[in-house]
């Protein structure tokens, strides 16, 4: 796993196109497995209950379920994707690689 250190309200990637997946250590076996496949974009994955860093993006970052799915551009948040009530992404790789597509043909 993936760990940012950067705490800040922005996005954890700088300015690039980022894919990120909160989660948290009790929730591991809700990992979206398929995350790793998304292409033209960077991956991080942030645990919230690593340590006092990761706790405050979650903060920061208004995770409220996880695991939560935020893509980034330039810095901004421009998608989220949240976990239903059983903890469980329902979004798919292909609603998320559309959407990152979209993004990367917008900036034509």
């Amino acid at each position: 796993m993936i760990i940012c250190s950067s705490a800040a309200a922005q996005s954890p990637c700088g300015d690039k196109l980022c894919v990120v997946e909160f989660n948290a250590s009790f929730n591991q076996q809700n990992s979206v497995e398929w995350l790793g496949d998304l292409t033209d974009c960077k991956i991080d994955r942030i645990s919230i209950d690593a340590n006092k860093t990761t706790q405050q993006q979650q903060v920061d970052y208004g995770i409220v379920v996880v695991p939560t799915i935020i893509i980034f551009n330039d810095g901004k948040e421009v998608k989220r994707f949240q976990a239903n009530i059983m903890m469980q992404m329902e979004v798919t790789k292909k609603e998320v690689q559309e959407e990152i597509d979209e993004i990367l043909m917008d900036s034509f």
